[in-house]
Order: structure tokens, then sequence, then C-alpha cells
């Protein structure tokens, strides 16, 4: 837990010492990356390492999961997990 408190702070810093691009602020913005629920959503695996480049994190292993109905990745990230939305859906 004390993982993703500096997760937190490094995010929030990295947000208020410098201004993203409005892309990676669109990304941050739609949600805090805790859980599949509120996963960072993104239409590309290029813009999950876009946000963790930002946010100076470095993944040490990555896992596809199918949620209800929608990918996510999730990426380990020190001893915490960072999720991100895909949106790319399953057809049923």
């Amino acid at each position: 837990m004390k993982t993703f408190a500096l997760l937190i702070m490094l995010a929030i810093s990295a947000l208020v010492f410098s201004n993203p691009p409005e892309s990676i602020a669109q990304i941050l913005n739609s949600g805090d990356g805790k859980s599949c629920n509120t996963a960072f959503k993104v239409s590309s695996i290029e813009e999950e390492y876009q946000v963790l480049k930002y946010l100076k994190l470095n993944p040490r292993m990555q896992m596809l999961i199918l949620f209800e109905g929608h990918y996510y990745d999730a990426l380990m990230v020190g001893e915490s997990v960072v999720y991100f939305k895909i949106s790319i859906t399953r057809n049923k």
C-alpha cells in the first residue's frame, strides 16, 4: 500500500510541477488506475507507455485482463498495479 501511495504522490507532483500534454491530461482525468472499474482509459498500448513515461514509472510486468467484456492492461509498477482500459471491446 505504501508503494501505491508513492505512485499517487508521483502522479500528483507530475501534474502540479509540469503541465502534461492534452492527450496525457485527458487520460489522467479518465480514472485513477487503481482497478478495472477505475482504470485509465486509453486507445492504444502506446498511450499507456506515454502515461507511464510522463509519471516516471517503469513497469515490471504486463497482463491482459478481460473483465465485463472489456480489455484491460494491468502493469506492475513496484509493488502496485496500474490498470488501463483499452477502448476495444470483445464481440459477444
